[in-house]
């Protein structure tokens, strides 16, 4: 994270391992972020738009799944 123009600014994640400690550890899931980190992750469509409908409905423990099983 970082800050520019005093709005703070949130990368996605490349890695699986670190966008999986992202999903266990933040307080709030930011769906439009977890479906690029997917996306850079995979280049099925569908895991993406499941992946942001998880992280919408806030389900941690399926979104986990998913992530683990790519």
């Amino acid at each position: 994270m970082r800050y520019t123009n005093k709005k703070l600014v949130e990368r996605y994640e490349t890695d699986k391992e670190e966008l999986l400690r992202r999903i266990d550890g933040d307080e709030e899931l930011k769906p439009v972020l977890t479906m690029v980190s997917v996306t850079k992750i995979t280049s099925d469509q569908s895991i993406a738009q499941r992946a942001y409908d998880l992280a919408a409905s806030n389900n941690r423990e399926e979104l986990m799944k998913l992530v683990e099983s790519l």
